[in-house]
């Protein structure tokens, strides 16, 4: 009723323009009227109606064109004030009129239907351009489905919700489904309604075939030829659903498909990466430590055995080497297992620090003696700045960072070669570099090195490749850094970053 009175409204302005322009198109004439010929007058009148009919409607312009050609004939062609016309040239130009002004009408409708036609297209484009610039900066169907019924709103100025299945990957089912959106009332037949969605793949519910007396309107989104969600708009304030707007909703099923499947991918990739990532990180520790955990085992049940022998025990010195052999394998042992149950207590977050003040030069100093005594002796230069400042931090920790450091150095590098380790501070922190003088850091990325299970060359060195890993962690738990290069004609250096003091409200004692 409101759209009749509307058009009803329009088409009376349309007449009350059309009368407006004739009369001053005729009032124009009658000044002119004894200046120029008759003829000529009939071609202000045209020109008037092609001028207006850029603004004027099609009907008004048919009715402006009979209109001005009864006018011209009434008051301007002989004899006057009469319909009669006497010259024949005189019908010829007034049927030219006529066929003039019905050209130009139909000429501007056409060119008026192709321009609505072109508004629609650019429009629907902006609303599809939109669409895809929503879904593609959506991270997830938590941040997806606003926006689309955000947009879908600004389209169609009506509530929206989305119905997606639980259980990715499997059939679509009305009891396996979650609903996000607006609040839209769940009718009794709505499970109906979807199950014949589901069943035919085809939009049901308002101005469709199926349960067109639902006030909503139920649209399939379809990928990889399954359902995977259905798209529900409440239509209760729609009288119809033009072309258009199923062109547009259309495209907007598609582009939502594409979205929630893209995501689907990307769970199904990660998980699949996740499971390879966990099955060979399974494999390389089973390989590692039985590896690690044989190796000494069999030494000490080898070494073990040597000393039930009496002959051995009336010699001291072989029994004191038998006794560094079985210490040396309880030792590695020991850092296996102890490595394994840092890693476990820093992954699951159950590392709490112990912190205190601390002689960073003394816990550089105890981790490297430590190591000196099972990798044996090597040439280490140590230079420390002067009034270096305590450090405030968990020293058993900070110890074992430095002891996993230089016992790779060692490892790492030729016995013959030197060991540099230089001390200095800055603002905010205490900065240890240990440079060696081995082959360096063979990865393209050295970063690598600091990755759980990461060895050089395990085949020469053992090792489970965790403690470096180790390194990093505690650092990162005392908010420190540690960073790796390859320095020119020496080998790897390791730079350390220790706070100079933690924020101890943070951090109490």
């Amino acid at each position: 009723m409101l759209l009749r009175n509307q058009n009803l409204k329009q088409a009376l302005v349309s007449f009350v323009v059309t009368g407006g322009l004739l009369m001053l198109l005729t009032g124009i004439n009658f000044l002119l009227d004894k200046i120029i010929d008759y003829r000529a007058l009939g071609m202000i009148y045209l020109m008037g109606i092609s001028t207006a009919s850029l603004y004027l409607k099609n009907y008004s312009i048919g009715l402006a064109t009979v209109l001005g050609a009864i006018s011209w004939n009434l008051l301007f062609i002989p004899p006057r004030f009469t319909f009669a016309i006497t010259e024949s040239q005189d019908w010829s130009i007034l049927f030219l009129f006529i066929v003039a002004g019905t050209v130009i009408g139909t000429f501007m409708k056409r060119l008026r239907f192709n321009e609505e036609v072109l508004k629609t297209e650019r429009n629907r484009a902006t609303q599809l351009y939109t669409i895809t610039k929503v879904i593609s900066s959506a991270e997830d169907v938590n941040a997806l489905v606003p926006l689309i019924r955000a947009e879908i709103y600004k389209i169609f100025g009506c509530p929206s919700c989305l119905i997606l299945h639980e259980i990715p990957g499997q059939d679509f089912h009305p009891s396996k489904m979650t609903r996000i959106g607006d609040f839209i009332p769940q009718s009794s037949d709505e499970n109906i309604i979807i199950q014949n969605v589901v069943r035919k793949q085809k939009a049901a519910g308002k101005f469709t075939v199926d349960f067109s007396q639902s006030r909503f309107l139920f649209y399939p989104l379809i990928g990889e030829r399954k359902i995977i969600g259905i798209l529900i708009l409440d239509l209760v304030s729609f009288d119809s659903f033009s072309n258009d707007n199923w062109l547009i909703l259309e495209a907007i099923g598609r582009q939502l498909s594409t979205g929630l499947l893209r995501e689907r991918f990307e769970i199904d990739l990660r998980g699949k990466m996740v499971n390879e990532e966990s099955e060979r990180i399974y494999k390389t520790l089973l390989n590692s430590v039985s590896h690690e955990l044989r190796t000494p085992l069999s030494a000490i049940k080898g070494f073990s055995a040597a000393l039930l022998d009496r002959e051995l025990s009336f010699d001291p010195e072989k029994v004191k080497t038998i006794a560094e052999e079985i210490s040396h394998g309880v030792e590695r042992l020991d850092y296996v297992v102890q490595n394994l149950l840092d890693m476990n207590r820093l992954e699951s977050g159950n590392l709490k620090l112990k912190l205190d003040f601390a002689d960073i030069v003394e816990t550089v100093n105890t981790a490297l003696r430590k190591v000196k005594r099972f990798h044996g002796d090597k040439n280490v230069t140590l230079s420390a700045q002067k009034d270096l400042p305590l450090i405030y931090v968990d020293y058993f920790l900070v110890e074992q960072v430095f002891e996993n450091i230089l016992r790779n150095a060692f490892i790492y590098t030729p016995q013959d070669t030197p060991l540099e380790i230089a001390i200095e501070k800055d603002e905010s922190f205490i900065n240890v570099d240990i440079t060696d003088f081995g082959l360096g850091i063979r990865s393209s990325n050295p970063d690598d090195v600091f990755r759980k299970f990461h060895r050089e060359t395990p085949k020469e060195t053992g090792g489970l490749g965790l403690g470096l890993s180790i390194c990093k962690s505690i650092l990162e738990l005392h908010k420190g850094y540690i960073s790796v290069e390859n320095v020119p004609s020496k080998g790897a250096r390791f730079k350390i970053k220790i706070p100079r003091e933690l924020d101890r409200e943070i951090f109490p004692l």
